[in-house]
């Protein structure tokens, strides 16, 4: 067994594909900030149901920048708009904006095939 760096910069989060490359957490696209305390995400490349719980503390990162988070929140409750978007309504006021990823904050795992 060898085992070597690697080094992302510059990267998209998707969710499992075929390329070799597997991201195990879903990370959601903040679409709408409804209030300082409200948004609205949107699950990209899933056709799965946006479902992350009350009282789960999630992170935001910004766009270009996915794995460094620059704040948290914790959902007080959330309703479903369709399939692959969700309004959350924290229990604060958040630090998130348009494009902003939003995930489940914990540690991310990448797996790589080579």
């Amino acid at each position: 067994d060898t085992r070597e760096d690697m080094f992302l910069s510059d990267s998209k989060c998707h969710f499992i594909g075929y390329d070799g490359k597997t991201i195990h957490k879903v990370y959601l696209l903040s679409t709408e900030v409804v209030s300082s305390s409200a948004l609205i995400t949107k699950a990209i490349n899933s056709t799965e149901p946006v479902n992350i719980g009350d009282d789960t503390l999630v992170e935001f990162s910004r766009n270009n920048q996915p794995f460094t988070a620059h704040g948290t929140g914790m959902p007080a409750s959330s309703i479903s708009n369709s399939t692959d978007s969700r309004l959350f309504i924290f229990t604060t006021p958040v630090n998130a904006s348009v494009g902003d990823w939003t995930y489940v904050a914990d540690q991310t795992i990448i797996g790589v095939e080579w």
